[in-house]
């Protein structure tokens, strides 16, 4: 069917596109569900305390052992945490910590992201409560000590610690999920990501080549500006960030995996300037395409971990 007879089967511009995929929603979310730890840590606070105000661009998940805490944010939400609280703090939020007990306070904390869809938070979808769970059977505990026993483990092989950290970061999103309910918007934004389900298959399999803008939406049965609209309501980046996204990937695989020099990696990722290349993978990464092949060459076990 060409896209002209499938435009004319749809009712609207706005309508759901008739054609039934061939793949659906949960198949795409499964195949890139990623987690990876960016730290963690068991900290001691030997006195009461307040603390400065920070922020990350990392989910963070603090499971609280001895004392009296309670977290403020910029926004005026103020959080009690307890002993055996597990505590979720999102990214991008200011807020700072005060510590009530006079003894101080223990706990330990995981700091990472859990994504979908090529780099979409998949918490974003969520409301998750500020304080998720209660550990009154150790489980938590058990999972969050588990990321730093590893973290100073006598583990060698790096695929070994890689899989160990996977299988503990999705073992805390499940008891995270349980005690969070999806967002009306995001159920919106499912659909309006199943609408263009075909048009990313199509980006997932050409972007290397030079990708039609004008193409895109005619394959979705929009005009372009409305395409680029909706597009970017969905996935939360613009065609073109898209498309930049899949080639910054593959240029880091190829600088994980391969001793292609960096004018051959920018020509392989999509890119036919090397030097162009070179700019856009330090303003994503903080680092040039050779430090970054340094950075992970010096502690590879880290790095494939998700470090």
């Amino acid at each position: 069917m060409n896209t002209i007879v499938l435009c004319a089967e749809i009712m609207s511009e706005s309508a759901v596109m008739v054609k039934k995929p061939e793949f659906d929603i949960s198949k795409l979310i499964e195949d890139s569900l990623e987690f990876k730890l960016q730290a963690c840590s068991e900290i001691t606070i030997p006195q009461r305390k307040a603390g400065n105000w920070v922020t990350s661009a990392f989910s963070a998940f603090s499971l609280m052992l001895e004392g009296d805490v309670v977290t403020e944010y910029k926004e005026g939400e103020k959080i009690h945490r307890a002993p055996g609280q597990l505590s979720y703090f999102p990214a991008n939020k200011w807020r700072r910590t005060l510590v009530n007990s006079e003894n101080g306070a223990r706990f330990v904390w995981v700091r990472g992201h859990f994504r979908v869809l090529n780099g979409l938070d998949l918490l974003s979808f969520y409301d998750v409560p500020r304080v998720v769970a209660f550990d009154d059977k150790g489980i938590i505990k058990v999972i969050m000590r588990a990321f730093i026993a590893l973290d100073n483990s006598n583990e060698k092989n790096p695929m070994v610690i890689a899989v160990k950290r996977k299988a503990l970061g999705f073992r805390l999103l499940s008891i995270i999920l349980d005690a969070a309910t999806i967002k009306p918007s995001a159920q919106r934004r499912i659909m309006e990501l199943e609408r263009f389900l075909p048009v990313i298959d199509y980006i997932n399999l050409h972007y290397l080549e030079d990708v039609n803008v004008d193409q895109l939406a005619e394959m979705a049965c929009l005009s372009k500006s409305q395409f680029h609209r909706q597009f970017k309501s969905a996935l939360n980046l613009a065609p073109f960030e898209y498309v930049k996204k899949l080639r910054l990937n593959k240029a880091v695989k190829l600088l994980q995996r391969t001793d292609l020099n960096i004018a051959e990696i920018a020509e392989q990722a999509g890119w036919n300037d090397q030097f162009h290349f070179s700019r856009i993978f330090k303003a994503s990464t903080g680092l040039s395409p050779q430090k970054y092949r340094q950075h992970m060459h010096t502690d590879f076990g880290a790095f494939l971990a998700g470090l």
